[in-house]
């Protein structure tokens, strides 16, 4: 009886832990609200919040009292003031001109027109949207060769792309709330978020990661329990948890490009390499940051063209593209040469994400994958293997293009690699690693240059309808901008 009596109270004190943790999550949010935290940092803290509250709501019994306790934290999350103020801020920051007309949907039932207040909107949306404006925050460290092409920190960017995916989200609330008064309107309710998911995998498609994962991540944490199970069916589960890896991959290397801690190698006008030596993990991270004179496809042709890297990639013995997952991603397989130590073999997935509608930039990002064994079950990925080859572990590669006009292009590259070696000392990594960026930095420069005359053009024109596609993005993004 007494065993009984513990266990109970046990239980019951891992049930009110559970829950008090949450509600601490809930309170932290709700204070960063409170001192007027900017939406963008409060943002993430409640999508992870919202995510582990709805997994852990999900794998409960719904009589349960911890259950019961949590979905009313979750009702509580979404009709907090504090919490609509700070979505609607993040709202406008996202889509500023076209946001408001969001706003107008109180309730799922449509409401008479009224002449006046019409008119009234449409005047308030036509000052509000010549004053909205998009943030795009050049970095000190380039500001004086940007401003020499007359580019304005803070420069105004009508966002005309993010407005189409609002207009086009209205559209989908608008043919929600007319299937409202069909007679099943669960079921109604599915092919909508059916339409949007498959929007969202479109967006995908397009190398829009940031878009895609906001709408998928706004319909998963809305599903009902019914909805949970149709969610994991028709595999949309997995198109999220993938794209969620993907944005905290994302997420990782861009604040890794503003962090801090950096040890100056050299720093010029048209070019800053920085490090940072880790000697415990026995890694070194190098910091690339330059302005080329050069059209942003024809650098990415660097980049993209796997086969070529041996070409200009320092230390780069063999390059070969293992396998195409998408438009934009692909697994690499690089044997690199390092003076003293055996030869080094890396394989990683590079993908490449269009963000010139979030802050200008085009953005690649590489991860080993060769110790990632179910990621290579996953996506079906064959390598031979060789015992004579040790491998490059390559935690994190990232390069950032921002196109400044048609030939010129500010690019930062930072990368963090293990070469697993342990006796070499570590001002000897750090030697290596410096120059493998001067290396990089001065290849780049003379190919670019020559562009016409060296194997990328080739290249360049074999996968022509790529670059075009490509170049359409950019030459929108500067319609945009001069607007």
């Amino acid at each position: 009886m007494k065993n009984k009596l513990y266990e109970d109270e046990s239980q019951m004190q891992t049930i009110d832990y559970i829950y008090e943790e949450f509600r601490k999550e809930f309170d932290l949010i709700l204070n960063k609200c409170q001192a007027f935290d900017h939406c963008t940092y409060i943002i993430d803290y409640y999508y992870n919040f919202k995510t582990g509250l709805k997994e852990q709501i999900n794998k409960l019994d719904p009589n349960t009292r911890l259950s019961k306790q949590l979905r009313q934290l979750d009702d509580t999350s979404e009709k907090s003031l504090e919490i609509i103020n700070m979505l609607n801020e993040y709202e406008e920051y996202r889509f500023p001109s076209k946001v408001q007309l969001i706003k107008t949907f109180k309730s799922f039932a449509p409401k008479a027109p009224q002449k006046k207040k019409t008119v009234k909107l449409c005047e308030s949306l036509m000052i509000e949207e010549n004053q909205a404006i998009a943030q795009n925050n050049l970095r000190n460290s380039q500001l004086q060769v940007i401003q020499e092409e007359n580019l304005i920190e803070d420069e105004v960017i009508p966002n005309q792309f993010e407005q189409e995916v609002v207009e086009s989200e209205i559209h989908l609330k608008n043919n929600f709330h007319q299937n409202k008064m069909n007679n099943n309107p669960e079921q109604e309710e599915i092919n909508q978020l059916e339409i949007r998911m498959e929007h969202a995998k479109g967006l995908y498609q397009e190398a829009l990661l940031d878009e895609a994962f906001e709408i998928t991540q706004d319909i998963f944490l809305k599903l009902n329990n019914k909805q949970v199970q149709w969610f994991k069916e028709k595999g949309y589960q997995e198109f999220y948890e993938d794209l969620q890896e993907k944005k905290l991959i994302l997420t990782q290397n861009l604040n890794e490009l503003e962090s801090g801690g950096w040890r100056i190698e050299k720093q010029s006008q048209n070019l800053i390499i920085k490090y940072k030596l880790f000697e415990e993990e026995q890694t070194v991270t190098v910091y690339l940051d330059s302005v080329f004179e050069a059209n942003i496809t024809k650098l990415m042709a660097l980049i993209n063209e796997i086969d070529l890297y041996h070409n200009y990639v320092p230390f780069c013995q063999r390059s070969s593209m293992n396998k195409q997952l998408t438009k934009t991603c692909k697994i690499c397989d690089i044997v690199v040469y390092f003076p003293f130590i055996s030869d080094r073999r890396a394989v990683f997935v590079g993908e490449g994400i269009d963000r010139l509608m979030i802050n200008g930039t085009i953005v690649f990002v590489c991860k080993s994958i060769d110790h990632n064994i179910d990621y290579q079950q996953k996506h079906d990925i064959h390598f031979e293997t060789n015992k004579k080859l040790v491998s490059l572990i390559i935690n994190y590669y990232i390069f950032e293009l921002t196109p400044i006009n048609d030939n010129k292009c500010r690019v930062r590259a930072i990368t963090n690699s293990n070469p697993q070696v342990k006796y070499l000392p570590n001002w000897l990594i750090g030697y290596l690693a410096k120059k493998m960026a001067h290396e990089l930095f001065e290849r780049m420069e003379r190919i670019t240059k020559n562009f016409e005359k060296s194997p990328w053009f080739e290249k360049y024109n074999e996968n022509i309808e790529f670059y075009k596609w490509i170049d359409q993005k950019v030459q929108k993004y500067f319609e945009l901008r001069q607007k």
